[in-house]
């Protein structure tokens, strides 16, 4: 029985939580229908607050899934004017202090100014005076640290110069200190060809201060100038204008028309749902009019709104309002602890990211070295096997050039012999007594033996010169006072032919060649112990 209770409890348990999770799964978003639902809220922003509202929460949760800082930024910092604008002031705060966090670090500087800007009207609204002066003078701080922009410089420091405006106008009774700061804000604006919506805004703001200062004509000319400006009489800005003629009028004691711009204020009010707070301050002008007036009824009726709308918005007893400034301490304290776990946070993170560094730069010096090491193997392997073939080839050569040596060597020999042959076959014939009708024979056969042999030795010098023409260079280079006889004689004795060889191949006597080799010495500047035969083979390697 409790089994089976068990099992259908179970059962139930499990259905409700597919049907939870295919649930979050269809409302889920695509970045494509956030951006969609973003451009819904914007377009509903001015013409209806909760509607831009219920979109914006609809499509935060998916930017700041995707942690899309940027976005959320812009999304809170909207919903914070919105509620700022239908009198949640509470809700906005909330939001205000919760996109702190989000914005101290230097790079959302400006997010963080326009930040700073909201919570000072929550100041301003809730007579917070010294608060807001404090973070008017941190906006300043902010503007010269991080914003380069001049046109961003000048609609940042207009807008605190407004606020200044409205500090001073809310706390001094030096009201021409507000005007020039408020004069100061219109300068900026105009300058930088800022909108015109925040320009009249501005100038909404400098005609409340001249009804207050009593100058009345100047207030009327520049609410007059507003009133031109726009055609849409519905807009939103009329709400102020119209509440400031209501003002202008009551201080010109002319109740009907006071009344009159009173009720159309609180009726553009209404239908906006903006401006909430300023309905108190309407809401007892009609008040002080109608006891003028004698009318203690509506006096009264009119009061009894203000004090109700009054303790809804701004009371210090209501819960709304002391949560509001027990928020400020709560968030310091966790701004405190949140920039302690940032710290340690971004301490690891400097670590891990110093750890990974070092191994990527120990990964690189290794690779660097290994590539070092590859690219010295092939150029060694490149230059040995040059060397090697360089080595070849002179092998080759010197094997060909002691070849060709040797054969001009034996050619030589061959020549030597040839002649000392025929000089002994000349001598036997000349010598020979033989019958005198043999003589004319034995005289051509002598004279045979006579042929020029010199061009024989012409043609073996050629020769012998190309096959050794580089010793012969190598040698002049060495020794450029050598003659063309000293280097062959030179040549000669390199390849190992004696005193008498070259006597009789060069057609000069033995005596002749020593000579010549004495002289060579002394050119080359030879020791006695040197042989001259090593010095040129040796020279010949080289």
């Amino acid at each position: 029985m409790h089994l089976a209770v068990f099992k259908s409890r179970w059962f139930v348990l499990c259905g409700l939580l597919v049907f939870c999770f295919q649930l979050s799964e269809a409302k889920s978003l695509t970045k494509k229908e956030a951006d969609s639902i973003l451009k819904k809220a914007e377009q509903f922003r001015y013409s209806d607050a909760p509607k831009a509202l219920e979109y914006y929460n609809e499509c935060i949760a998916f930017f700041e899934a995707q942690k899309d800082t940027v976005q959320i930024i812009k999304i809170k910092q909207q919903q914070v004017s919105i509620y700022s604008g239908i009198a949640q002031y509470q809700k906005s705060y909330d939001v205000a202090w919760g996109l702190l966090p989000y914005v101290q670090s230097s790079k959302y500087a400006e997010q963080h100014i326009i930040l700073l800007q909201k919570i000072i009207t929550l100041y301003m609204i809730y007579e917070q005076f010294v608060t807001a002066e404090k973070t008017i003078d941190k906006s300043f701080q902010l503007i010269d640290a991080y914003v380069e922009d001049e046109i961003k410089k000048a609609d940042f420091e207009g807008r605190l110069h407004s606020y200044r405006g409205w500090l001073e106008t809310e706390t001094s009774q030096n009201l021409s200190k507000a005007e020039g700061h408020i004069l100061k804000a219109l300068e900026l604006f105009q300058r930088e060809g800022f909108d015109r919506h925040k320009q009249h805004y501005t100038k909404l703001q400098l005609a409340q201060l001249y009804i207050k200062m009593y100058k009345l004509k100047e207030a009327d000319a520049i609410m007059h100038e507003v009133n031109l400006a726009f055609e849409n009489k519905k807009a939103s800005v009329f709400c102020l204008l119209y509440e400031y003629r209501g003002r202008y009028y009551q201080r010109k004691s002319q109740a009907d028309s006071a009344i009159y711009f009173y009720h159309k204020a609180i009726d553009l009010i209404d239908f906006h749902k903006v401006h909430i707070s300023n309905k108190v301050d309407i809401l007892n002008g009609l008040s002080d009019i109608y006891a003028k007036e004698g009318n203690a009824q509506l006096a009264y009726d009119y009061i009894v709104q203000a004090k109700a709308l009054s303790d809804s918005v701004f009371s210090s007893t209501s819960a709304q309002n002391k949560k509001l400034f027990e928020i400020k301490d709560q968030y310091e304290m966790q701004l405190r602890n949140h920039e302690e776990e940032i710290k340690s946070q971004k301490l690891a993170m400097l670590q891990k990211e110093k750890q990974f560094w070092l191994v990527k730069l120990l990964v690189a010096c290794f690779l660097l070295l290994i590539i070092v090491v590859l690219i010295w193997l092939y150029f060694k392997r490149k230059a040995q096997a040059y060397y090697l073939e360089q080595k070849y080839l002179k092998q080759q050569q010197d094997a060909i050039l002691e070849i060709k040596n040797k054969e001009l060597l034996s050619s030589a020999l061959q020549l030597i012999e040839r002649d000392t042959q025929q000089q002994e076959i000349k001598k036997k014939l000349e010598s020979l007594e033989v019958k005198k009708e043999n003589v004319p024979i034995i005289k051509q056969i002598i004279k045979s033996l006579n042929f020029d042999k010199s061009k024989k030795w012409k043609e073996f010098e050629t020769h012998f010169t190309a096959v050794n023409n580089v010793f012969y260079t190598s040698l002049q280079a060495e020794f450029p006072k050598l003659t063309a006889t000293d280097l062959k004689i030179c040549a000669f004795i390199n390849l190992g032919f004696s005193s008498k060889d070259m006597a009789q191949i060069m057609g000069i006597g033995v005596e002749g060649i020593n000579t010549t080799r004495s002289r060579l010495r002394k050119k080359m500047n030879l020791n006695r112990e040197v042989v001259l035969a090593d010095f040129l083979q040796s020279f010949g390697v080289k």
